[in-house]
This record gives C-alpha cells, sequence and structure tokens, in this order.
C-alpha cells in the first residue's frame, strides 16, 4: 500500500480551555480513526484515499464537532496507471493536482 502525504492547516479555536486538536481520517463511509494529535494548528499525517477532519477538545476531553470533511484520492492524470496527483474536494469544490 501507498500512502499519502497530508499537510492540513487549520484557523485556532479560541477557547480557554483549548487542549489541543485530533485530525481523524477514514475510507469513504468508513468509521474515523484519530490519526494525530497535538496543540498546533496543523497537521502533516500519512494516509490512504479517504476522507480526513479536525475536532478541537478541552481539557475535560470534551471534543468539539468535526471540521468541514476534506475528501480525497489519488488519480492517474495522464492515464498511464501510476499516482500523478491527488484530487482534493472541499466544502463541495473540487481542486486537482
Amino acid at each position: 500500500m501507498i500512502w499519502l502525504l497530508v499537510t492540513l492547516m487549520w484557523l485556532p479555536n479560541t477557547e480557554a480551555d483549548l487542549a489541543g486538536y485530533r485530525v481523524y481520517w477514514r475510507p469513504k463511509g468508513g468509521a474515523w480513526e484519530c490519526v494525530w494529535e497535538g496543540c498546533e494548528t496543523g497537521a502533516r499525517v500519512q494516509v490512504d484515499d479517504g476522507e480526513l477532519a479536525v475536532r478541537a477538545y478541552d481539557f475535560a476531553g470534551n471534543e468539539s464537532k468535526s471540521s468541514n470533511i476534506v475528501y480525497y484520492r489519488r488519480c492517474d492524470l495522464d492515464g498511464d496507471g501510476d499516482c500523478d496527483g491527488i484530487d482534493l474536494s472541499l466544502f463541495g469544490r473540487s481542486f486537482g493536482r
């Protein structure tokens, strides 16, 4: 399996009891799995095709609702069978690279 290295960045949560953030991944339609946890407002994660979302959490362990979901998958742009980039969809808008 070839993993994708995905970098996410987000705006900080401004609540006083913020303890950190968690990045969740799932294969499209599958179960969410925490793949990163920290205090930074950005993360680099190695994941397979699927979906990513960010949640803030407080010192009591309560989590926010998920951010907007980022959908992505490897794609073959020139038809030769190799992964040439990533299709990315955020807020219903598609980005290709």
